[in-house]
């Protein structure tokens, strides 16, 4: 079993996530889940982000795109990606990494903006072994990630890149400081002693990225699934990278290289956290109109926390966060129990979705948990205003146990967001079969 360094569990033990993280762990493997569909949502993938070192130590974080195909994974120890054609922009350090590197360590972002799915694979680069224009990347870790922060958005055509530029430079000009400052994502690549690269996503609404001068950059750290895999890496080693892309507008591509740190006391407010990144700059490289894909944007992510002094109406208001109050209680056995909450407005779901709750115990602290629903809206298309959970007590488990022992009708606790794909009712007819095991029934899976 992957075990995590020491600068993990530095900040699981300072964030009070350390038994959620080992629990967590378990979803990291060797290898790719391959028998879950995995290769189908890679092979449909038209980019994936990649984070490699240099020689000097510096992360860089790039986009890899293609035609759909062009990223799979031909076994469960192999990603492959075909670099016959230009998958890489020219002149960008990665593509020089694995020029010059034969066997380097690369990180593996695979993300679905529209379907809000992410999967992250470390592993090694094997740019000697390639054959009919692809290169292999041998896995040595491979986890799913939640969707939280992650802005829906989908490809509706190509982008003209002929005329491209190419600026650089050590302090952020003004065009890449508009740019970071109307930003809803971006990449986050670091390095750790056990896979070397790492990268990943961050997400919120325009605004959550600041920039105090052209030679630092900070954001919030919105809560996460505990395991803190990017916050520990600079626990051990601060060098760092960023990479911003402007999906819907002037296409623009910018790198920033640098050292991150994390400041567990920032004196600037920041929404939905108290924890924030500081990122130093040390050089950048920003290429003009260079994203292939002209995208469009159809929904911010329900979970981004408002950002004080920006526009939050339209599609970034969204119905979460909601208060939910706890108005029935129905122990199934002597384990589980179900907890039914009535939200003030319906709210919508599906079958087979999750709720995140986030419980303020004012003798045990701030929680984010997240369970299967358990029963079916009233409505597919207008949901309804009650919804509910099925808990069971688990040995340790902090929530769990307090929601059996301490939970009160009445009580209010906030309901973050509804989420997971998870679920049957899709466009394309299936076949379902269904198992009854344990205490609790299945719930009709009409449509209504």
């Amino acid at each position: 079993m992957v075990q995590f360094h020491e600068g993990e569990i530095a900040v699981q033990v300072k964030a009070g996530t350390r038994g959620v993280a080992e629990e967590l762990k378990r979803g990291i493997s060797d290898r790719l889940d391959l028998e879950f569909g995995r290769n189908e949502f890679f092979r449909d993938l038209r980019m994936v982000y990649l984070a490699a070192v240099d020689r000097y130590g510096d992360v860089w974080v790039s986009e890899a795109s293609g035609e759909k195909g062009f990223f799979q994974a031909p076994d469960p120890n192999t990603l492959q990606v075909d670099v016959s054609n230009d998958y890489l922009l020219h002149g960008d350090p990665v593509r020089e990494i694995f020029e010059e590197q034969s066997d380097t360590q690369v990180g593996v972002l695979a993300i679905d903006f529209d379907k809000r799915r992410r999967y992250r694979t470390n592993g090694q680069f094997l740019a000697t072994k390639s054959t009919n224009g692809k290169v292999a990347v041998r896995v040595a870790e491979a986890f799913p990630n939640c969707p939280k922060y992650i802005q829906r958005r989908s490809i509706v055509g190509k982008r003209d890149t002929s005329g491209n530029q190419v600026l650089s430079g050590v302090q952020l000009p003004k065009e890449a400081i508009a740019m970071i400052q109307k930003a809803d994502t971006l990449v986050f690549g670091t390095r750790n002693p056990r896979t070397g690269a790492d990268v990943n996503l961050r997400g919120g609404n325009p605004g959550f990225v600041r920039v105090p001068s052209s030679s630092e950059i900070m954001w919030p750290e919105y809560r996460g699934n505990g395991m803190f895999n990017s916050s520990g890496n600079l626990e051990v080693d601060h060098h760092a990278g960023l990479l911003f892309i402007d999906y819907e507008g002037s296409g623009n591509i910018l790198q920033v290289v640098g050292e991150a740190s994390s400041d567990w006391d920032p004196q600037e407010t920041f929404e939905g956290s108290t924890r924030a990144i500081r990122f130093r700059v040390k050089k950048f490289r920003l290429y003009t109109g260079s994203e292939p894909y002209e995208w469009k944007l159809n929904a911010f992510s329900d979970y981004n926390p408002v950002v004080a002094g920006h526009d939050q109406t339209g599609d970034r208001a969204g119905p979460f966060p909601v208060q939910v109050k706890l108005v029935k209680v129905v122990k199934e056995s002597d384990s589980v129990s179900t907890f039914r909450f009535l939200a003030p407005r319906p709210v919508k779901f599906l079958p087979g979705q999750y709720a995140s709750f986030d419980f303020q115990i004012a003798e045990l602290g701030d929680f984010t948990r997240t369970w299967t629903l358990s029963e079916t809206a009233n409505s597919t298309t207008r949901g309804d205003v009650t919804l509910e959970i099925s808990v069971k007590r688990k040995p340790g488990g902090v929530i769990s146990n307090w929601l059996h022992d301490k939970a009160e009708l009445g009580m209010e606790v906030t309901l973050t967001g509804i989420g997971g794909d998870c679920e049957p009712l899709a466009a394309t007819p299936m076949l379902f079969l269904l198992i009854r095991n344990g205490t609790r029934r299945i719930d009709r899976l009409a449509a209504n």
